[in-house]
């Protein structure tokens, strides 16, 4: 997960960790000025097992998570190595990203 700005907010580091426990989600605090610059947080990591009640309770508060579950589930039916950029978000070089971030003015 990458965010320009995180509140120090016991509460929210707290399910910040959860999500990294839960799915290895690591978290990215981006240096919009210098992106080279941008900090690791909290680092991501392999989970070998999925924890699924966390998953259904993301499904039932986010209709859009839903829908990406959906299409991971998919992907996964289909054997395929294919990762269609319709569904998942574009890899993007750092020209993309600096370009993205001056677009949405994001500071």
């Amino acid at each position: 997960m990458v965010a320009t700005d995180f509140e120090d907010r016991a509460e929210l580091i707290e399910e910040l960790l959860r999500l990294n426990n839960a799915f290895g989600i690591g978290i990215i605090k981006l240096n919009t000025d210098n992106i080279e610059q941008s900090e690791i947080l909290i680092p991501s990591k392999k989970n070998e097992t999925i924890d699924w009640e966390t998953v259904d309770r993301l499904i039932e508060a986010n209709d859009d998570f839903r829908h990406f579950i959906i299409s991971i589930n998919d992907v996964v039916k289909s054997d395929s190595k294919i990762v269609h950029g319709e569904v998942f978000d574009k890899i993007k070089s750092e020209q993309d990203i600096i370009k993205y971030i001056k677009e949405k003015q994001i500071e």
